[in-house]
């Protein structure tokens, strides 16, 4: 299933500048770039970018987001970071001119790169 649907049109609800936006989805494609060009054909996630041992946002565009959320009092800054990346890892996706995705839903989303465009 192509993940080109009205899905991506959603909105991030962090409010930060379109630079600030900018320089975190060149961040996220490196994420995708790295990861694909290294475990072709996997799966990846959110989860699996950016959490676990790679939850540490620090030093990241990443940690813009999260300082939002703590910034405005939210008790689950972690929680709405992540869901805001994911938002903006499938505007990536779906933005990418050289690659095409699949997206697999579940509890949470997983895509595959499955081609050149």
């Amino acid at each position: 299933m192509s993940i080109l649907n009205s899905s991506v049109n959603k909105k991030i609800s962090v409010k930060l500048s379109l630079n600030e936006i900018n320089e975190i989805k060149l961040y996220i494609k490196g994420a995708v770039d790295g990861f694909c060009n290294i475990n072709n054909g996997e799966t990846f996630s959110v989860r699996r970018l950016f959490g676990g041992d790679n939850g540490n946002w620090n030093g990241t565009p990443l940690q813009a987001i999260y300082n939002y959320y703590v910034s405005v009092g939210a008790d689950n800054a972690k929680e709405k970071s992540a869901i805001d990346v994911g938002v903006l890892l499938k505007q990536v996706l779906s933005d990418d001119v050289y690659w095409e995705y699949e997206l697999i839903k579940g509890y949470t989303n997983e895509y595959r790169r499955i081609g050149r465009k």
